[in-house]
């Protein structure tokens, strides 16, 4: 069991204590402090039915090889995902294995950071 407040239920509650703030200074200071805000799901994401289905693909794909799932990973890389409530579609691609240690690796410095971030069309300040 979670306490909620709203940031409406906030505002009241400091405005009867005598200090006037508004939703969106409550939600910039929330957020300013490492807290986010969102909405209860009103109904479970998956359904009863949904939840056997997905347990009865998981059981018929058991005894897969390697080879399979890595077909089906790849065929994954051109796949757009879409989150939920963000409206975003992100893309998704299969993480590569690490690099052999005599492969030459990324330079971690700020200034590569930003350029590899532009190449992939991520603003930077």
């Amino acid at each position: 069991n979670q306490p909620r407040s709203t940031q409406e239920d906030l505002v009241n509650d400091l405005k009867a204590a005598g200090t006037i703030v508004t939703k969106k200074t409550i939600g910039n200071t929330l957020r300013r402090e490492g807290l986010i805000s969102c909405s209860a799901s009103k109904v479970p994401l998956l359904k009863k039915a949904h939840v056997q289905a997905h347990l009865k693909f998981a059981n018929e794909q058991l005894n897969d090889s390697e080879e399979n799932w890595v077909k089906v990973l790849c065929s994954l890389a051109s796949t757009q995902l879409s989150m939920f409530g963000g409206g975003g579609i992100l893309p998704m691609t299969p993480r590569t294995p690490s690099p052999p240690s005599d492969m030459k690796t990324w330079k971690h410095t700020t200034k590569a950071t930003k350029e590899r971030l532009k190449k992939k069309h991520i603003k930077v300040l």
